[in-house]
């Protein structure tokens, strides 16, 4: 399944505004992140798969824009916002613009994905990061995938990666598939 990334936190410190201004936006990091997700699924109906896992912590690994895609592979940027009042939280929209991905079971195909983020107000951290991760063989495409982060109409931020796919990483993600599918036929005869 996909990944597009949403980032979870305490509710706790933070509160839901209605009159939320944002002055600035700016990224704090970019690059190959390790994420620790949480195991919630988000609703993303305007990306290939329908669904975004939800994040509970993401790390930054290597700050670049080269991605060696290979399954499991999660890149992204971090951002923080800067506006009143401190500690809200805001609904954004994220967009990843990437090469031509066709899911074979669903039979979809999509050159761009948009989905909900909620990073708060003056607090850099989880809360602000957006990305994407390499979990399926087809989602393995080399090219320029764009992040992108929009207030409704408004580009808030973005990133371009170039992203390349060894032949290896694709062998390996093939096989990787194929075990898989022998598992759960081995488990369906039993």
């Amino acid at each position: 399944m996909k990944s597009l990334v949403a980032v979870l936190f305490g509710f706790g410190a933070v509160t839901f505004a209605s009159a939320v201004t944002i002055a600035e936006v700016q990224i704090v990091e970019f690059g190959t992140f390790h994420k620790t997700p949480s195991n919630a699924l988000m609703l993303a109906p305007n990306s290939i798969t329908g669904m975004s896992h939800a994040v509970s912590e993401a790390t930054l690994i290597e700050k670049t824009t080269d991605i060696h895609a290979s399954i499991g592979t999660s890149f992204g940027l971090r951002i923080k916002i800067a506006g009143e009042p401190n500690g809200a939280v805001v609904e954004l929209t994220a967009k990843c613009i990437h090469p031509k991905l066709s899911d074979p079971t669903s039979g979809r195909t999509s050159t761009v994905e948009t989905w909900n983020t909620y990073p708060v107000i003056g607090r850099g951290g989880s809360s602000g990061y957006v990305g994407f991760t390499f979990d399926s063989p087809w989602e393995l495409v080399p090219g320029k995938w764009t992040i992108q982060i929009f207030d409704q109409f408004t580009l808030l931020a973005e990133k371009t990666f170039d992203v390349t796919v060894t032949e290896i990483a694709s062998n390996q993600a093939l096989e990787r598939t194929a075990d898989r599918r022998m598992k759960n036929v081995e488990m369906l005869i039993r």
